[in-house]
């Protein structure tokens, strides 16, 4: 563990659920009994998962179907119409 790590705070109820995903995924954290999850945070890509594992576990179901019914709109734009990765107008 580094000498700064992140500390989540989060619902003492979901803090083992997300300390097991994040753990899965490689990530480095801590978790100990009434002290809050520490998480090692190396690059912005390890940042995106942290946020991505916290909100599923913790946003309720509305947002949840909000987000991946945007999610799936985003397929729906053909690649022919993305710059630099980015989706685009398909008016443009």
């Amino acid at each position: 563990m580094s000498i700064n790590p992140i500390v989540i705070a989060v619902n003492w109820q979901l803090r083992w659920s997300i300390y097991q995903r994040l753990t899965l995924l490689g990530i480095s954290c801590r978790y100990a009994p009434h002290q809050p999850l520490e998480v090692e945070v190396h690059s912005p890509t390890t940042a995106l998962y942290i946020w991505s594992v916290v909100r599923q576990l913790t946003a309720d179901r509305a947002t949840l179907v909000d987000w991946l019914e945007r999610c799936w709109q985003l397929q729906d734009v053909p690649p022919s119409h993305w710059e630099g990765g980015e989706p685009t107008s398909l008016n443009s």
